[in-house]
């Protein structure tokens, strides 16, 4: 009798804390209410693109609004200042491309589709140098620091050495393309574009050749962490229902050169669609936040129009995802996700389409 008590005993003790644990393992999350973010109404001012939310360090982030205000954050993100808010006074006209931020000084402002200006500032935005070079005009520029950096423009890939002052076409329409629509690039060496359904790639930073193709397929975001590991957000092409896609995470592992879906656990859908933008740590750690229709009685509630948005983990570079729990339910659609710290702590930031922060710190089995 003692005996078999002692069982029932030990079975409850190791029930309890194997759900502490589990407990643990989930981000708790809510909303940042800093002032700022309260008074001002970003909902109706976010930029079209995904990169609404960006940390350049572990604690320094920016919020862009689409008509070029920047709200920073050098805490991590518990406190945010209405930091610029005056792009057109410096002599540019600015559109819903957005921002993007190299360091604490170095800001590039981002053309959108219909814009041929581009800007950059190294101070902040205390003073602007506005390009647009005829030799690649309407250029979408990717800079590794103030000087070095690649572009593509239309059916061209570019670079300069002087901060954009002055481009050489390095490869114009590679592989018959008429419209490049993405650019990535790891190192001074090491770089990939895409375009109607094509990667390309240098070894040398200066010539471009075909790594794949999948007309079925359109890159929305591309990224590597080694010259051989990558990932990519890619919009998939239904062939037998006409104007159909959906939103997916691809992955390779030999720089490109082949491509596979990458796989998932956890969640409400064995392959959810993807929704955020994706974040990445080191050389094997990817973040994303993926959506599927909230689940009833009857299954999935594919009519109501409901989702649930699902935080997932890669640990191997893309290849795989792993659900680490849902977002609140009274969340906004996720837009941006970033990782920061606040105090040492590690913190997952997501800013959502109604202009909500949530923030949810991560354990150290996180």
């Amino acid at each position: 009798m003692v005996t078999a008590f002692r069982s029932v005993l030990v079975s409850i003790v190791l029930l309890l804390a194997l759900a502490l644990i589990s407990k643990a393992q989930v981000p708790q999350w809510n909303q940042v209410t800093d002032s700022l973010l309260a008074d001002v109404d970003l909902s109706e001012r976010l930029p079209s693109d995904l990169n609404a939310l960006q940390f350049v360090d572990e604690t320094t982030g920016f919020i862009s609004t689409h008509n070029g205000e920047v709200i920073r954050t050098e805490d991590g993100g518990i406190t945010w200042k209405l930091f610029y808010a005056d792009f057109a006074g410096s002599g540019g006209y600015f559109n819903e491309g957005g921002y993007y931020f190299l360091t604490k000084n170095l800001w590039f402002s981002v053309p959108a589709h219909s814009s041929a200006k581009w800007a950059r500032t190294l101070d902040a935005g205390k003073h602007w140098e506005f390009f647009n070079n005829t030799t690649c005009p309407d250029v979408t520029p990717f800079f590794l620091n103030a000087d070095d950096g690649w572009g593509i423009s239309v059916s061209s890939i570019c670079s300069t050495v002087n901060g954009g002052k002055n481009w050489t076409v390095l490869a114009q329409h590679p592989g018959g393309v008429n419209a490049l629509n993405r650019i990535f690039v790891l190192d001074t060496t090491h770089g990939w574009v895409t375009g109607e359904g094509q990667v390309f790639a240098t070894t040398d930073g200066a010539h471009w050749t075909k790594r794949s193709q999948d007309s079925s397929i359109a890159a929305l975001e591309l990224h590597f962490l080694t010259p051989t590991q990558g990932y990519a957000r890619v919009k998939v092409y239904d062939s037998e229902r006409a104007g159909h896609q959906q939103q997916r995470m691809i992955y390779s592992s030999d720089g490109g050169r082949h491509w596979q879906p990458s796989t998932w656990s956890g969640g409400s859908a064995s392959e959810p669609q993807v929704f955020s933008n994706c974040v990445s740590l080191g050389e094997k750690e990817v973040w994303v936040i993926g959506y599927s229709s909230k689940a009833n009685s009857n299954g999935p509630n594919t009519d109501s129009g409901q989702y649930d948005f699902v935080l997932f983990r890669s640990r191997d570079g893309g290849a795989s995802f792993a659900s680490i729990g849902k977002l609140p339910d009274n969340a906004g659609q996720p837009r941006s996700i970033a990782i920061a710290s606040q105090k040492g702590r590690r913190v997952l930031l997501v800013l959502d389409t109604n202009a909500a922060l949530w923030q949810a710190f991560l354990s150290d089995t996180l």
